[in-house]
């Protein structure tokens, strides 16, 4: 299981969760979010970032209560390819819309037409119950930057997931 593949485990739990914190000093980022000022609401490495949300709001966007105690949890996890992070599911920078849609499965379609992201420099997925939207670099065609999250309430409602 690569990084990227074990940085998923820790969607949904606290920013004062043991594993978490253990699995952050083993990839090098020492910073931790200590408040609910924006400026601390997110940790980078090198080619990830992690994001985190106030309980209440993680209760109000997603419909239940985090995995573990804390103020601050774990919303969603940013992949870039500047950084040495690679992607997990054994995605690729390197692939396009059509490559990727084999690894992760037919790209959702809203039916929010305001949701409606033209094909392919931002398609989103439903994966192994992870909520995906790649963004793909609009002259190589290649995926830059990946997000994943857990479905939200409006990921489940506007996608019907």
């Amino acid at each position: 299981m690569t990084a990227s593949d074990k940085s998923l485990e820790f969607l949904s739990h606290s920013s004062t969760y043991k594993p978490l914190d253990d699995f952050l000093l083993s990839i090098g980022i020492k910073n931790r979010p200590k408040s609910t000022s924006l400026s601390t609401m997110s940790v980078e490495g090198d080619g990830i970032i992690f994001s985190f949300i106030e309980r209440p709001d993680y209760v109000e966007r997603y419909g239940h209560q985090p995995l573990s105690d804390g103020e601050l949890i774990l919303d969603r996890i940013d992949f870039n390819r500047e950084g040495s992070m690679p992607l997990p599911f054994e995605l690729e920078y390197n692939l396009d819309f059509d490559l990727a849609s084999k690894l992760l499965g037919e790209a959702l379609q809203s039916k929010d037409p305001e949701m409606i992201v033209p094909k392919p420099w931002m398609p989103r997925f439903h994966y192994k119950n992870f909520f995906i939207v790649l963004h793909f670099d609009k002259n190589s065609m290649r995926i830059k930057h990946a997000v994943i999250t857990h479905p939200s309430l409006g990921n489940r409602k506007h996608f019907r997931i």
